[in-house]
């Protein structure tokens, strides 16, 4: 079975383990604003069924609101 790591997250959430806080956002303004809210560092990823996020730029860590303004335009569709 194949599911998304935000789904795996909620299985996780609801049989009482601890994860991290985190948003599903579709939009640049929701993920903008989840990233003010929660302070920095987020990591900045990009849900795709495939191993090896990292190696194909899916999963940005950002320390900075210039670094989420600048990586924001890559997630985009």
């Amino acid at each position: 079975m194949k599911i998304h790591e935000y789904q795996a997250a909620q299985i996780f959430k609801d049989f009482g383990m601890p994860v991290p806080q985190g948003v599903i956002a579709t939009e640049v303004d929701q993920a903008r604003d989840f990233a003010e809210k929660a302070g920095f560092p987020v990591v900045l990823k990009s849900q795709v069924l495939v191993e090896g996020a990292e190696k194909r730029e899916a999963l940005k860590l950002l320390k900075t609101p210039r670094s989420l303004k600048k990586n924001l335009k890559r997630f985009a569709p």
